[in-house]
């Protein structure tokens, strides 16, 4: 017996909601209008599932950055269902979990191609916090296409060394700290010293390469002593 359509079913789509269609297991389209529509209730399957942003917070996970060094980091995706057909007949209600882990691998695949910190400029987890973001949306994005989900943004909340070296860590960065410091300090102190034996010379005072070499050597000492000088006077 044919089912006729003054049988017709009418279905309710709420905005922001997608209504993926199947007639005896076989899919027949995908509504996204909201509003009510009619359709033949002979054999039909009607899921439904939301097309609003989700936001998802990865907890923080242990990784190792391109140092080898264990780091926690912690990240934000936000997602939405771009295919519905595709992410409710592939993914099921899989869809939350298969994202959480293609994100984890993403991260992971990600902080390993920097160190947490530099001292020359170059890249570093602490510094490239916008294209990291954008990096880890378009990996994301990659795996994830095939779930039909449109990755939004994903960025990381939080960031640290692993308990177990921290403190190490602090220490080696204080230590570094300070060596940057002193180079920067003894950098200055030639300069100055330097310039004060070229201003010495354009006003006409001659200095004898054994007391410019002292002039130099007092006055380096002096600039970059951590204490204030105490004048020598010679009888």
């Amino acid at each position: 017996m044919a089912c006729l359509w003054p049988c017709a079913a009418c279905k309710v789509i709420q905005p922001r909601v997608a209504a993926v269609g199947l007639v005896y297991g076989e899919y027949v389209g995908t509504w996204t209008r909201p509003g009510m529509v009619c359709v033949n209730p002979c054999g039909l399957t009607w899921l439904q599932i939301s097309v609003n942003n989700r936001a998802y917070e990865l907890k923080a996970m242990k990784c190792a950055d391109a140092a080898g060094n264990s780091v926690l980091v912690s990240g934000v995706i936000t997602f939405k269902v771009a295919d519905a057909a595709v992410a409710v007949l592939d993914m099921g209600n899989n869809l939350d979990q298969y994202v959480e882990l293609q994100a984890q691998a993403t991260l992971k695949k990600v902080v390993s191609q920097y160190k947490y910190i530099t001292y020359d400029g170059s890249p570093s987890l602490l510094t490239e916090q916008s294209h990291l973001g954008e990096q880890l949306r378009s990996q994301l994005q990659m795996q994830c296409a095939v779930a039909g989900v449109d990755i939004v943004s994903f960025n990381l909340s939080d960031l640290a060394y692993a308990p177990e070296i921290a403190s190490q860590m602090l220490v080696r960065q204080q230590a570094q700290a300070t060596v940057d410091a002193r180079k920067t300090i003894v950098s200055g102190a030639v300069a100055i010293a330097c310039d004060a034996l070229d201003e010495l010379a354009q006003r006409g005072k001659t200095v004898t390469p054994s007391d410019a070499s002292k002039f130099l050597t007092n006055l380096v000492l002096v600039v970059t002593g951590e204490k204030a000088p105490t004048p020598v006077i010679d009888l």
